[in-house]
């Protein structure tokens, strides 16, 4: 009696939580779940944008076609990108996105590129303050007062890459220079590893798309690639109190081959690293660990690593120890430990869905076919150790599929899509603007917006263990 008691217990604490869920998960997740809406943008590439009138949202604004632009999403859902490369020029304005207007408002910028900046004084906010342009992957983060941060990044008046730390406050509308060197090309400084100090600083650096912030609000990040084609795979925390960075893991300064040490996989262990890489798919886990998937060190990887932020050690868990490797069969929106994404690079669209998972869109195939670009949506649940193909395909260079503005469709596609940057809004849908798309008669950097509503059956919602035990 007890034994049944238990499975009726479990049955019935199933369907309490199909019964929250079906008042958590929003209405639209419903409707027309598991497809993608063309919501703002042109379906053209190089796209000039409208600007509008600073600070005031209307339907025509858009930013142009930015490459390497970075993205932040604010504590009340709204999406937001800064700067950007378009042509030979890098930019450094700020745009916002309502999500309930549909709208974009240019927030902050001269609204031209390859300008000088304006420091100012370090640690004092002031209207006239100015990051310098910049693209190419800077870190960034949102802190737990829902300011902006953003380190470094490919600078273009300066030339070559950087290292100053930025702080935006969306009350002030204003610009902080926190730390770091106001010229491009800074060695930084290491300090002693593990141990904080006012004089540590990272190294200028760029296409570094690996940054979170910790369950206490620190701000992290690992690797990334010098303006030289040197690569990283150091690990670096900063604490906002203090001011102080501290070099937390990996070898001091850039290499120009810094490989992986797999090691066995699952298990953590100090010699681990997935080496000196950049540009790929990163996750944070609820525990605060990191995943990785994927980038570019001289070939693309395939390759999911955690990072353990307490031991401070790396672990392979899953993926190939092979480079430009073509992956494995995969069902569609089925998960399989069989199945393995393609190897790829500049695969920086990805998101952590309310679930756990983690996801991302396309990339590059390799560093040396950059006309091979992928379309693929993957999801990948770290609990279980494995992928699901949700949608797209896997063949290079699908062609977008527009359809309506606003109308979400199952034909609809972004095709494929390199460099693309992403957001998960309030609702858990995910969100992907930009990128580079090569499909035959318009290829080129786009300014389009799309949005995907999740299909909660593909993959299922993961149960919870004490449901699973059944």
């Amino acid at each position: 009696m007890s034994g049944w008691s238990n499975r009726m217990r479990m049955k019935f604490s199933l369907w309490a939580l199909l019964f929250l869920l079906s008042f958590f998960i929003p209405l639209s997740s419903f409707s027309q779940s598991g497809v993608w809406t063309w919501m703002k943008g042109s379906n053209l590439p190089n796209n000039g944008g409208t600007l509008g009138t600073q600070g005031i949202s209307a339907p025509a604004n858009n930013p142009r076609s930015f490459y390497g632009a970075t993205p932040f999403r604010d504590l009340q859902g709204n999406l937001w990108l800064y700067g950007g490369a378009a042509g030979a020029a890098d930019y450094g304005d700020l745009y916002k996105f309502d999500i309930a207007t549909n709208n974009w408002t240019w927030m902050k910028g001269p609204g031209f590129g390859n300008f000088a900046g304006t420091w100012g004084v370090q640690g004092v906010s002031a209207p006239t303050n100015m990051p310098h342009p910049r693209s190419k992957g800077s870190p960034y983060w949102v802190d737990f007062n829902g300011d902006f941060w953003m380190l470094g990044g490919k600078c273009g008046s300066n030339g070559g890459s950087s290292n100053d730390l930025w702080r935006y406050q969306i009350a002030t509308n204003e610009w902080t220079w926190m730390k770091g060197s106001n010229m491009g090309g800074s060695f930084g400084s290491y300090g002693v590893l593990g141990v904080p100090s006012a004089t540590n600083e990272p190294p200028a650096r760029q296409e570094t798309t690996v940054s979170w912030v910790d369950n206490n609000g620190d701000l992290w990040m690992f690797g990334g690639s010098e303006d030289n084609g040197y690569n990283y795979d150091d690990v670096w925390r900063f604490n906002i109190a203090s001011n102080q960075w501290t070099w937390m893991a990996g070898t001091m300064g850039a290499l120009p081959v810094l490989p992986p040490v797999y090691g066995v996989m699952g298990v953590f262990a100090p010699a681990n690293t997935p080496g000196g890489r950049w540009v790929f798919s990163h996750w944070k886990a609820p525990n605060g660990n990191v995943f990785i998937f994927g980038g570019m060190d001289n070939l693309a990887h395939n390759d999911v690593w955690e990072f353990d932020i307490t031991l401070r050690q790396w672990r392979w868990v899953n993926g190939t120890t092979v480079g430009d490797d073509p992956g494995t069969g995969a069902p569609y929106c089925t998960p399989s430990s069989l199945s393995i994404p393609r190897s790829r690079m500049e695969n920086r669209a990805n998101w952590v869905d309310c679930w756990g998972r983690f996801w991302f869109y396309g990339g590059y195939k390799d560093l040396t076919s950059t006309n091979e670009i992928l379309g693929d949506l993957w999801a990948y649940d770290h609990l279980t150790n494995r992928f699901t193909f949700v949608s797209g395909t896997l063949a290079s260079n699908q062609p977008a599929s527009f359809g309506a503005l606003g109308v979400p469709a199952p034909a609809n596609t972004p095709g494929g899509k390199a460099g693309a940057i992403s957001w998960i809004d309030l609702n858990g849908d995910l969100w992907m603007w930009g990128g580079f798309a090569y499909s035959g008669f318009a290829p080129g950097v786009y300014n389009t917006l799309w949005r995907y509503q999740m299909d909660t059956t593909c993959p299922a919602i993961p149960l919870p263990n004490f449901v699973q035990a059944e």
